[in-house]
């Protein structure tokens, strides 16, 4: 039933029904067993991902926020923790939280034994980068669409 409800689950998220598939997943963590990191990790993370992932969409930033690091503390491989951290992303970035957006991609580059320097400019003078390279894209796309290119 678990698996059944966390397919339902991607599929509403698919379609940007993100309630409904916050909903699925909330019933689907339910069914799991309080152990079910151990007995059944995949449907496990898979689960806990998309419940994540459904509270930031539907704007639930601080409820996704207080899951995040439960959900790393269980992964089992470099690559679910990159998955975690994606998300987190998402969310930052729509936050426009630059400097945890940076410290993130350095935190998962180092996953990868790829060191990138400290972030020693302030949230601001980020946020004002930021925004220059998207003036720069625009310039460079000269009213075009990336598929035109």
């Amino acid at each position: 039933m678990a698996r059944l409800l966390l397919n339902s689950a991607e599929l509403a998220k698919k379609s940007s029904a993100y309630e409904p598939a916050n909903q699925y997943s909330t019933i689907g963590l339910k069914l799991l067993s309080e152990n079910c990191w151990e007995t059944n990790y995949k449907l496990s993370f898979q689960m806990h991902k998309l419940k994540v992932e459904t509270e930031y969409l539907r704007g639930n930033f601080e409820d996704a926020e207080a899951m995040y690091a439960g959900i790393l503390e269980h992964c089992k491989d470099t690559m679910d923790k990159v998955d975690i951290y994606q998300v987190m992303l998402g969310q930052f970035e729509i936050k426009s939280r630059y400097a945890e957006v940076y410290n993130t991609v350095q935190l998962c580059l180092k996953f990868f034994n790829v060191d990138i320097p400290d972030l020693d400019e302030s949230e601001e003078e980020l946020k004002r980068l930021v925004e220059r390279e998207h003036q720069l894209v625009k310039t460079n796309l000269r009213g075009r669409i990336v598929l035109q290119l």
